[in-house]
């Protein structure tokens, strides 16, 4: 699966923090793989 960090999605109140998680972990996975 391709992860496309540029694709908008709408975040629901409920989902504010998980979202933010998953930045967290995109900006950690992104650092790996562009090294």
């Amino acid at each position: 699966m391709i992860f496309n960090p540029m694709a908008s999605y709408i975040i629901e109140d409920g989902d504010r923090l998980i979202a933010l998680g998953e930045e967290e972990n995109v900006s950690k996975f992104s650092q790996v793989s562009l090294g």
